[in-house]
C-alpha cells in the first residue's frame, strides 16, 4: 500500500516540478487542488495526507471530493470546480475524455478489486432473469460498463438500460423505478446491512443478491 501512496505523490510532483528545481526545496509550499470520487482512490489520497507526505514534499493540496468519479468529472465538464488533477477510474475518464481537453493521463496509480454487484428486490436464480426488465446505473461509469458485461453474458435482448447519479440507484430501486441496479460499496455494505437473506449467484464477473 505504501509503495502505491508514494506513485500517488510522485504523480503529482512530476506533473508540477519544474525541471531545473525540487519542489521540496521551495521557500513556499506549492498549492494544488484534486478532485475524486469517494472511491477506493480517494482512500490512497486520505492516508498520503494523514501520513504527510504531500506536506513533506511541500505541497498544500486542496481535496475536493463527489460521491463517484462520474459526478467528480461532471463538476469539471460543467465548469463548477477547476483542479489541478482528477483522480478517477480509467473508464470514466476516457469515455468524457473529448470533453476534457485540458486534461492528460499522468500515471496509472492504483489496481482495485473494488467489488461491483447486481442488486433486485425480487430473488435472482440466474440472469435470465434480466429479460424484459430496467436495470439502472450510472451512465458511462464502470457500472455502466459491468452491467453491458451481464446483459452479454445472459444472452438476453430485451433489457432496457436507465442511468441515475449513483446516489440515486438505491431509491430507484425502492420505488420501483428500476427492476435491477448496478452497485459497488460503499453502497453494497450499505444495501446488505437490511437484508434478511441473500444469494449469490457464482459464474457472474461479480456478486449478485437479491433485496427480498
Amino acid at each position: 500500500m505504501y509503495r502505491y501512496l508514494v506513485v500517488l505523490a510522485s504523480a503529482l510532483l512530476m506533473a508540477c516540478s519544474e525541471p531545473s528545481k525540487d519542489i521540496s526545496q521551495r521557500d513556499t509550499p506549492i498549492s494544488l487542488s484534486l478532485i475524486t470520487g469517494v472511491q477506493p482512490g480517494f482512500g490512497l489520497v486520505k492516508v498520503s495526507q494523514e501520513q504527510g507526505l504531500f506536506e513533506k514534499h511541500n505541497i498544500e493540496l486542496h481535496v475536493i471530493d463527489r460521491p463517484s468519479g462520474k459526478l467528480a468529472l461532471k463538476s469539471v465538464i460543467n465548469q463548477e470546480v477547476d483542479p489541478d488533477f482528477i483522480l478517477v477510474a480509467d473508464i470514466a475518464f476516457l469515455a468524457n475524455q473529448h470533453r476534457l481537453s485540458n486534461y492528460r493521463i499522468v500515471a496509472s496509480v492504483f489496481d482495485s478489486d473494488n467489488q461491483n454487484a447486481l442488486a433486485s428486490l425480487a430473488p435472482i436464480n440466474d440472469l435470465s432473469a434480466l429479460k424484459g426488465k430496467t436495470m439502472c446505473t450510472q451512465h458511462q461509469s464502470a457500472l455502466h460498463f459491468y452491467g453491458q458485461l451481464l446483459v452479454e453474458y445472459s444472452g438476453e435482448k430485451d433489457v432496457t438500460f436507465k442511468y441515475l447519479n449513483i446516489s440515486d440507484l438505491v431509491t430507484g430501486l425502492y420505488e420501483g423505478e428500476c427492476d435491477f441496479i448496478t452497485i459497488r460499496e460503499p453502497f453494497i455494505s450499505q444495501i446488505k446491512k437490511h437484508l434478511p437473506s441473500q444469494s449469490t449467484f457464482n459464474n457472474s464477473p461479480a456478486s449478485t443478491f437479491s433485496m427480498n
